[in-house]
């Protein structure tokens, strides 16, 4: 079995947090809101560990750029479920997306523009 890199592990860390704190979310809003905030870190979290599998840079590029994107939307869901009280903290896991966020900006910046277009 191929050992994890170090964002694959980051990666998979952050799609756990998230679901740990879906699980704190009050029972109705579990479902939706939940559902919603779970879909956006898988998407951040899979296209990570896609792009690292990918030998076509182009489309490496598309992964790393949906998972850069989904980062956003990812912390839109954590501030509303904050504001609206489902959870009391969301520190972790916006410390978390802050730092896969980084990652990918770098990343995404190293790859060469000729091989992208």
């Amino acid at each position: 079995m191929k050992k994890q890199t170090e964002i694959e592990k980051a990666a998979f860390d952050f799609a756990l947090q998230i679901f740990n704190l879906i699980d704190s979310f009050p029972k109705e809003e579990k479902a939706l809101f939940g559902h919603e905030l779970a879909r956006e870190a898988v998407k951040l979290s899979s296209g990570i560990v896609t792009y690292i599998y990918l030998y076509d840079l182009n489309a490496a590029f598309d992964f790393l750029n949906n998972a850069f994107s989904a980062t956003f939307r990812v912390e839109i869901y954590l501030l509303a479920s904050k504001d609206l009280h489902f959870v009391e903290s969301i520190d972790d896991p916006m410390k978390s997306l802050q730092k896969l966020r980084k990652r990918l900006d770098k990343i995404l910046n190293r790859l060469p523009e000729e091989d992208v277009f």
